[in-house]
């Protein structure tokens, strides 16, 4: 016997499961060795930007400045110590930032919560832009700072041809690795509909 669908009684209030937002049900299109891959690179973000702030520690600990009334001196020490603590506080930074993002997409990946990995991954995209672009900055102001600690280290006329060289030696590992940083950006995050954290390099 079929009991007519107009009798049929709907089940009790308290049997009812209330709908709810279950990250750990969640079905979504997430392939998690992919996501592992990925997330592993956030630990290769954070461990060069550590070393990057270890250098630029160790560079401004070793080099030496002293007073002095020649104001060209004073102006590359005031530029040197400008551009080591931007180095040392954007590259902190930049660990830090992809450090957190591991440590909490791996949690939500160990615990099941798939669905919460991919949302988290997604939203928080934009600390990692802002981390690649105080990665980049790190960069920058490190390569500047080293040829003026050469330049406080020498004496006479010499000091002019190293700071020199060490300026054009810096263009020119600046412009590689921007080129590098361009040709990901065109390749693989513009199709992708992503324009950082790429979008200070020239496409």
């Amino acid at each position: 016997f079929v009991q007519p669908r107009s009798l049929a009684r709907p089940p009790p209030r308290s049997m009812a499961r209330p709908w709810r937002a279950d990250t750990r049900m969640a079905v979504s299109p997430f392939d998690i060795a992919r996501a592992r891959v990925r997330i592993e690179s956030y630990g290769t973000y954070a461990t060069v930007a550590a070393l990057m702030t270890n250098a630029s520690m160790r560079l401004m600990t070793s080099t030496t400045v002293n007073e002095t009334k020649e104001w060209l001196d004073r102006l590359v020490q005031a530029i040197f110590i400008t551009s080591i603590g931007i180095s040392i506080l954007t590259g902190t930074f930049t660990a830090v930032i992809f450090t957190l993002s591991g440590i909490y997409a791996k949690t939500a990946l160990g615990v099941s919560m798939d669905g919460a990995c991919k949302a988290f991954l997604d939203q928080s995209q934009v600390f990692r832009q802002r981390g690649f672009q105080a990665f980049e900055v790190s960069l920058i102001s490190w390569s500047i700072a080293f040829p003026l600690s050469l330049f406080t280290r020498v004496h006479g006329k010499t000091r002019w041809f190293v700071l020199l060289f060490g300026l054009a030696l810096t263009y020119a590992m600046c412009t590689q690795w921007f080129g590098v940083i361009a040709l990901a950006r065109e390749l693989i995050y513009i199709p992708r509909g992503i324009q950082g954290p790429f979008k200070l390099a020239k496409a």
